[in-house]
């Protein structure tokens, strides 16, 4: 692996994780101000329907060929 490629994979890796580590870090830093349990709550709720949205959409377009 050349350095050009390195450091195209360090650039994806840092675009790609760092949103994450900021929105865990908002909350950390805001829990019990703006951010609770309802909003942890809000977010695993609509963190699983969407992911169960991308599921089906994927399964209906692969399995079935069409929408």
């Amino acid at each position: 692996m050349d350095k050009e490629e390195r450091l195209q994979k360090l650039q994806v890796t840092f675009l790609v994780c760092f949103p994450l580590f900021a929105t865990a870090g908002a909350m950390i830093l805001l829990w019990n101000r703006a951010v609770g349990f309802h909003d942890l709550f809000l977010l695993l709720v609509f963190y699983f329907l969407t992911a169960l949205g991308i599921t089906i959409g994927y399964h209906r377009m692969l399995t079935h060929r069409g929408f």
